[in-house]
Parts: C-alpha cells; sequence; structure tokens
C-alpha cells in the first residue's frame, strides 16, 4: 500500500532567470575585470549588474550582450555598467563591419579566460565573425531532475551563444568551440 502523505517535497526547479544569470555570471563572468553583482529582484523585474573595470571593455560588452529576456510576465535585465560608475553610450546605431564586429569581440573578451580568438569568414555570400571559445564545459547546479547532480552542463561556446547576440546588423555572430 502506498503512502500518499508522503514527507518528501516535490522537487523545486531553479527559475529561468537564475539559470540565464548563472550562464551570465559562468561566461562573462570568467574575468578578472568583470565583477557581477547578485540577482535582485526590483519591481518585479530581475536585474543582473555587470560591473566592468575598464570603459572600452564595458562598452563592447554593452554592444554585444543580450541585455533583456522576457519569461512569460518576468523580465531579466542585464545592465553593464564602467567600474567607476561613468554612464555608458548605448550601442552605436550604425551599421558596423565584421571586421569592426571582431574588434569589438576583442575588447570584450580579450581578458576572458574562456576567450581564445575571433575568426571572420566568407561563407556563402556573407561574412560570419567566429568567437572561439575554449572547449570546456560550463556546469553549475540548477535543480535539473534530468542530471543525476542536477547541474547545468553546457559547452561553453553554446552557452556563450545564448548570452551574447548572436546578429549585429545582419552579420552573424557565431560563437564556436576551439578545435582539440
Amino acid at each position: 500500500m502506498s503512502n500518499n502523505n508522503s514527507s518528501e517535497q516535490d522537487p523545486m526547479l531553479s527559475p529561468p532567470w537564475v539559470i540565464q544569470s548563472q550562464k551570465i555570471i559562468n561566461t562573462i563572468g570568467d574575468d578578472d575585470l568583470v565583477h557581477i553583482e547578485p540577482l535582485k529582484q526590483v519591481s518585479g523585474d530581475y536585474v543582473l549588474k555587470v560591473i566592468v573595470h575598464d570603459e572600452a571593455k564595458a562598452q563592447a560588452l554593452n554592444t554585444l550582450i543580450v541585455k533583456e529576456y522576457i519569461y512569460g510576465n518576468v523580465r531579466l535585465l542585464v545592465e553593464i555598467e564602467e567600474g567607476l560608475g561613468r554612464g555608458l553610450k548605448a550601442p552605436s546605431p550604425f551599421i558596423q563591419t565584421p571586421e569592426k564586429i571582431a574588434e569589438l569581440v576583442v575588447l570584450a573578451l580579450e581578458t576572458n579566460q574562456l576567450y581564445k580568438r575571433v575568426i571572420v569568414a566568407k561563407r556563402f555570400d556573407s561574412f560570419i565573425v567566429f568567437p572561439i571559445i575554449s572547449a570546456e564545459v560550463i556546469q553549475f547546479f540548477d535543480d535539473d531532475i534530468s542530471d543525476f547532480y542536477q547541474n547545468f552542463n553546457g559547452v561553453a561556446s553554446n552557452v556563450f551563444q545564448d548570452v551574447m547576440l548572436d546578429t549585429i546588423d545582419q552579420t552573424s555572430v557565431n560563437y564556436s568551440t576551439e578545435k582539440i
């Protein structure tokens, strides 16, 4: 006979904005010049503040990162700030060439432990920017009941693709894994 009054609780799953925040912390945050404050709830939204201790790097990240995620009626906002509290200019609305986008990738990621290099290559009729990321797995606890240890496990380049813009001024930006 089964006991329906079990003392076991149903598992609680991490909300998607917490998982997305962890992806940002474990990619962009793997950099000595970047500090990420704990996720805060502000007026129904969740805010993840990324403090960058280099103005040019902060500006580049501000141009390349996804700044808003919507999960039903919940928003996750990513705010990039320069370390001395100076405001950042809005990302340039002007068309960027693939080479200029590659320069922004270098500025944004050159001190990141997972970043290797960036390549601009022509595929079919267009140029694509390929930031090359270490062949590593990003892992953190997230109540994933499909994983024995309840971890999120993701190839680093795929996790970068989740947190960074994949198109800038009609140029594809495809985060790729270094060749091993």
